[in-house]
Parts: structure tokens; sequence; C-alpha cells
């Protein structure tokens, strides 16, 4: 069965939606008991105070940069501080992209509460950027009450954590093929 598959589209359209605030896919090679064990976190995560400052610095106007600068950089650079996540099912091209296989598993997250969040004086605690680019996503309404915060690309299909993502917020939805483990098809979960 291939992508072209008008069931398959269906399912795929209705189960893992494109685009949704709060749902967001990533492939990687890691199993379930894996991302159940730590969830998703950067090889150098950040405390929830220096991932609210970084907010700040990106979304702020103190230094002059723009957000959309700032996340254009880390997705050239991808440093180990943050979490890259596609905002639909083919992961930017790192997971899924149809039934006969990928090389990576691919997991759902599911971040109930999770916003757009308008940057400015009330939400930053500082003047922001005049420019603001990408959209800040957050769990409150406040960078300095927030506990998720990521950033939503403004044209990349991407969006970056600057916080851990729960392991209950994870649920795999594909499972990449694996010759040791006798699946020769990647298949849905």
């Amino acid at each position: 069965q291939d992508i072209e598959d008008f069931q398959l589209k269906k399912k795929l359209a209705t189960d893992y939606p494109s685009n949704v605030i709060g749902t967001y896919y990533r492939g990687d090679k890691r199993g379930p008991d894996a991302i159940a064990a730590n969830g998703f976190k950067a090889f150098e995560p950040m405390t929830i105070a220096a991932a609210r400052l970084e907010a700040k610095k990106w979304f702020g106007a103190a230094d002059g940069t723009s957000p959309g600068t700032y996340h254009e950089d880390w997705i050239r650079n991808n440093r180990s501080d943050k979490i890259a996540t596609g905002n639909d099912i083919g992961c930017m091209g790192y997971g899924c992209i149809g039934t006969g296989g990928a090389n990576r598993n691919v997991y759902q997250i599911n971040l109930a509460g999770l916003r757009i969040v308008q940057a400015n004086q009330a939400s930053l605690g500082e003047a922001p950027h005049a420019n603001q680019g990408p959209a800040l996503v957050m769990n409150a309404d406040t960078v300095d009450a927030a506990t998720i915060i990521g950033v939503k690309g403004e044209s990349a299909a991407e969006t970056t954590f600057f916080t851990s993502i729960p392991a209950g917020a994870i649920t795999q939805v594909y499972q990449a093929r694996d010759p040791n483990a006798g699946i020769e098809e990647g298949r849905f979960v």
C-alpha cells in the first residue's frame, strides 16, 4: 500500500494532523521503551529558568536580533540545547513519508494546553522585538509561568522546544522497518 492510496490519505489526514498547535511529530531511532523512560530531552537540556531567559532573548528587543534570525540560526547549526519537532507526520523528512518503511520510528507529541502566545510586554515581562517572525508557543500566558516553551517556525514546518517534552505526551505512531525484529516494512502502530 503506498501513500497514494485514498484510505491511507484519509487516515493520515484524520489521525495525524498537520499544523495543529500542540500536536507535533519526531522521527527518532530510539525505541518506545527509551522514549517512555526519558521523553524527549535535548542533549544539553536547559533548566526551566534558562529556557525562560532564552525565550525572552529571542523575542525581546534588548539585543536587536529578531526571533526569526535566532530560529534560522538554530535550524542551520542545530545546537544540542533544544528539541526539533515536525509539524506533520513527515517530520521534515526525518520520519515517515509512506508505508514503504522509514528508517526511524515516528512519535506523535500531544501537549495539552499549548497555544500561540503573542510576544508582548505582558507575556515577556519586557519590550518585544518589533519583527516577530516565528510564533512563541507556551502552556501559559507568560514566559515566567510557562513550563513548556517552543517556537513555531515561520517558513519551516518545524517547532523547536526550549524545554523537555514529557514522556506522557508522546505516543509511537509508526514503527520503522527493523530487520532484527522481523519488520521488513515500516508500519503504523
